[in-house]
C-alpha cells in the first residue's frame, strides 16, 4: 500500500513516542531500534483486509502501534481499548496523531456486530472468543506459535471460518483472520 508523505510523517512521530515511553514496557526492548519492522508493518499489512467505513477495535492496545496506524492509514472508527492506566496515559499522548477514541476496558463497548478486533500478544484464540463473541463476528489475530493448536481448541467452542498468512515484518508467526458463523438452528 501506498502512504502519503503526511502519513508517513505521522507514523515516525508515533515511532518516536513509543521509543521515548518504552520504560512503561510498550514493545519489546529489543525491537526498539526498528518499530517499522516489528510493529508499524503489521499495521501496514492488514489495511487491505479491513472495512475503513466499520468500527475497528484494537483490543490490548498497550502502544497502540495496530490501531493508530489503521487510524493514520483513514479507518475512520478506530478504538484503543487498554486496562493499563499507564498505557492509557501514553495513548492519551499519541491521540493527536489519528482520529480514534480511547477506551478504558471492553465493558463500555456496546454489542455490536459490525466491528472488527484486532488483537495482537494477548491470550488464547479461544478464550478471546469466548470474551469478546457478542461484540463482534471478525477477528485478527497476531500470533507467534501454536496457531493450529489454538484453532483446534477454539473450534471445540466456537463455529467460525479462518485464514491465516505469515506475518509481515520482522516478526515470526502468522495473521489468523476469523468470522465467526451465525449460530445454527435446529429445524424440528
Amino acid at each position: 500500500m501506498e502512504i502519503t508523505q503526511e502519513q508517513e510523517k505521522k507514523l515516525d512521530e508515533l515511532s518516536e513516542y513509543i521509543k521515548k515511553w518504552n520504560g512503561l514496557n510498550l514493545i519489546g526492548k529489543s525491537t526498539e531500534e526498528d518499530i517499522w519492522g516489528w510493529h508499524i508493518k503489521e499495521g501496514l499489512s492488514i489495511i487491505e483486509d479491513v472495512n475503513k467505513e466499520e468500527e475497528i477495535v484494537d483490543f490490548g492496545a498497550g502502544s497502540g502501534v495496530i490501531g493508530l496506524t489503521l487510524a493514520i492509514l483513514g479507518c475512520k472508527k478506530v478504538k484503543l481499548l487498554e486496562r493499563s492506566q499507564t498505557k492509557l496515559n501514553f495513548l492519551k499522548t499519541t491521540k493527536h496523531l489519528a482520529n480514534c477514541e480511547i477506551v478504558d476496558g471492553h465493558k463500555h463497548l456496546d454489542k455490536n456486530q459490525n466491528r472488527t478486533f484486532v488483537i495482537r500478544g494477548v491470550n488464547s484464540i479461544n478464550s478471546i472468543l469466548g470474551l469478546l463473541c457478542g461484540y463482534a463476528t471478525k477477528f485478527i489475530f497476531f500470533k507467534n506459535l501454536a496457531i493450529k493448536r489454538e484453532i483446534d481448541e477454539a473450534r471445540t467452542e466456537h463455529n467460525f471460518r479462518y485464514e491465516s498468512y505469515q506475518r509481515e515484518g520482522n516478526a515470526p508467526g502468522k495473521i489468523v483472520f476469523i468470522e465467526l458463523k451465525k449460530k445454527q438452528t435446529e429445524i424440528e
